[in-house]
């Protein structure tokens, strides 16, 4: 079963591959503990990916828990940097950038740098994706709540008391929503 990609996410994911020279790349979602794979290109066939949940290990794993970039020339035996939980088995060269809107949120991950590593200018371009990516990951995410009624008509309430002009624009944008006049 292939999943669909946000197209804002595989534009980026593809950006980035294209940008770098790498051979693939994807943009790895955090989901509790692990990863989901939101967006791939490069490869042949990133569309599969897409849904996927792998671990966060590898050059992935240490830029989603430090926050930082890493770039890296893994060895042939080194499996802990296999792309996108083993499709790349053994990269030639891994750059895993944290894409962060806040906090973590994800990771964007390229392998094989067509120089054999990636170098300070492919993890300028991948900086910059995963910044924007980070915002589109957020702003995707079904994790974002609604306050209830009660919680809601508890928050207005203290808004009124506390700022009684505040509170008549949004009750009157609350209002205009509801139909109301």
């Amino acid at each position: 079963m292939t999943t669909s990609a946000d197209p804002t996410l595989q534009t980026i994911i593809g950006w980035a591959v294209r940008a770098t020279g790498a051979e693939s790349g994807w943009l790895l979602g955090l989901d509790g503990d692990e990863f989901s794979v939101l967006a791939a290109a490069g490869g042949s066939q990133p569309g599969s990916l897409v849904g996927r949940r792998i671990e966060p290990r590898g050059a992935a794993g240490f830029a989603a828990a430090s926050g930082q970039p890493a770039a890296l020339r893994p060895g042939p035996d080194d499996t802990s940097n296999a792309g996108a939980g083993g499709v790349e088995s053994s990269p030639s060269s891994v750059l895993a950038v944290p894409c962060d809107n806040g906090e973590t949120v994800g990771v964007l991950e390229l392998v094989n740098s067509p120089s054999g590593g990636f170098g300070i200018d492919d993890i300028e371009v991948a900086t910059l994706l995963a910044d924007i990516a980070g915002t589109a990951i957020a702003e995707s995410s079904p994790t974002s709540t609604v306050a209830g009624p009660k919680e809601l008509g508890a928050e207005l309430s203290h808004l009124a008391e506390t700022d009684p002009e505040r509170y008549r624009q949004v009750a009157t944008i609350i209002q205009a929503l509801l139909g109301q006049s």
